[in-house]
């Protein structure tokens, strides 16, 4: 094999390798917690907060102006490239009842709120004594 052939199969290597590259860092770059946030519950839900579990805020309405209807859903995106993994997700409804939970969005692509209503009423009393 002539020093050509050698340089021109490297290039080819090179050039070949680097749209997977390209594909690995933009993989990298999206964030680890995007999710999909699925309502079954029977209320159609008008804000949906996603907070780091180490904040004390919960920062702005992901769905903005939008609302989800009962049984839809919605893609909730990240565009951070924080390692933080655990996030408190919650969904208030058009009956002023909510839902609030703690997901580890490193290891589930799927947030799923489920029910007739929120398990939280306007007031923040609980319904449910064994939400956690």
């Amino acid at each position: 094999m002539n020093l050509q052939n050698l340089f021109q199969k490297i290039a080819i290597g090179t050039v070949l390798a680097f749209p997977i590259a390209s594909l690995n860092v933009a993989s990298a770059l999206a964030g680890q917690q995007d999710f999909t946030m699925v309502n079954d519950t029977d209320l159609v839900m008008v804000n949906l907060y996603v907070s780091s579990a180490n904040s004390s805020s919960w920062g702005r309405d992901r769905l903005g102006s939008s609302i989800l209807e009962s049984q839809d859903e919605f893609f909730v995106e990240f565009n951070n490239n924080s390692d933080q993994c655990w996030w408190d997700i919650k969904a208030i409804y058009e009956d002023g009842t909510y839902d609030l939970a703690q997901y580890n969005l490193c290891e589930t692509g799927v947030v799923r709120f489920v029910g007739s209503r929120g398990d939280y009423g306007p007031d923040g009393g609980a319904f449910w004594s064994n939400k956690y």
